[in-house]
């Protein structure tokens, strides 16, 4: 089988909130079902070549960092564009979220992003920080959030999930977060969020396979016992059951 390539964009950029840990947890995941997967650092000197990519990863950074990664890759647009309504697989954490957008907001201003998606992400005068949980499609996510940003979708645009829990101590029912397009994931959850959350890592991955038009049986079950019991003492700890997880 030719081996998966996962491109990480701009690594001495985007790598504020445990990014390379969600590139890890991608490719371990696929090298523990034996099957061949490739990492490639895309530096900012480096050209793109989109024809070779299998999961595009866009992480977060600073404000000076985003900047700079959002308009070396504004030359990527079209090119950005067509990979997702081709179904490529694109997953991008926190500030590579929201340059996914059409706009968003960068060092208390609004600028243009890359247009991938049909979201604007405005700046807000409340600051979610903390742990955090999104209720999604069959799962349960648990991440960590710190942004003073807000969301609007566009009317075909569907959140990743639902997000509630001590981040949000101000939401009386859970709120929209993230975005899901397509093969497009986003969301402003890191920590990094894909190795606390492995059933969520295989449906990337599952994604991907599908694209290639390689069988998800390839994904056989593993063993999460230790990532599901971390996920149930911290659920306990916090009390979650008595947040609302409705919309």
């Amino acid at each position: 089988m030719k081996p998966f390539v996962i491109a990480y964009i701009y690594p001495e950029l985007l790598n504020l909130y445990g990014d390379t840990g969600n590139v890890t947890a991608l490719s371990r995941r696929l090298e523990w079902r034996n099957i061949p997967v490739e990492v490639r650092h895309i530096h900012v000197e480096e050209n793109i070549d989109f024809s070779e990519i299998d999961i595009l990863y866009l992480g977060g950074g600073g404000d000076h960092e985003q900047e700079i990664a959002n308009t070396k890759l504004a030359q990527y647009k079209d090119d950005l564009k067509l990979f997702a309504s081709q179904g490529g697989v694109i997953f991008a954490a926190c500030g590579g979220y929201h340059m996914l957008g059409n706009s968003f907001c960068l060092n208390g201003n609004i600028v243009e992003g890359l247009g991938v998606v049909d979201i604007e992400t405005s700046c807000s005068k409340q600051r979610y920080v903390g742990n955090a949980w999104m209720y999604m499609k069959q799962q349960t996510l648990i991440g960590f959030v710190n942004h003073q940003t807000s969301t609007t979708y566009g009317a075909d645009v569907t959140p990743l999930g639902y997000a509630f829990g001590p981040a949000y101590p101000h939401q009386k029912d859970a709120c929209a977060e993230g975005v899901a397009v397509k093969n497009v994931f986003g969301t402003n959850f890191h920590g990094p969020l894909l190795p606390r959350n492995p059933k969520f890592t295989d449906y990337i991955l599952k994604r991907a396979l599908g694209q290639r038009g390689e069988s998800q049986e390839l994904l056989e079950l593993q063993g999460d016992e230790l990532e599901e019991k971390a996920a149930k003492y911290l659920w306990d700890r916090f009390d979650m059951s008595r947040y609302s997880q409705t919309k």
